[in-house]
């Protein structure tokens, strides 16, 4: 399977092979061939797309996710 990890810094080594280890895992491939790209826009964190799937862990997505959840209407 191929995918694609955009970061805003280069992934260490042993990040690259959790990441790997992590997408085999999820989607029961026996190889996965890595696309790396560098996004200087990306505050920190990382966007995985794989399997028409995106798994963003990017600093601004998780901001994005608190500010929803502080302004949303107490029950």
């Amino acid at each position: 399977m191929s995918a694609t990890v955009a970061s805003a810094k280069r992934l260490h080594d042993e990040e690259e092979k959790t990441l790997v280890h992590f997408l085999k895992k999820r989607y029961s491939a026996k190889e996965v061939a890595l696309t790396k790209i560098l996004d200087e826009k990306l505050l920190g964190g990382f966007r995985v797309e794989a399997n028409n799937e995106v798994i963003d862990l990017t600093i601004k997505n998780k901001i994005r996710q608190l500010q929803e959840y502080l302004t949303r209407p107490a029950n």
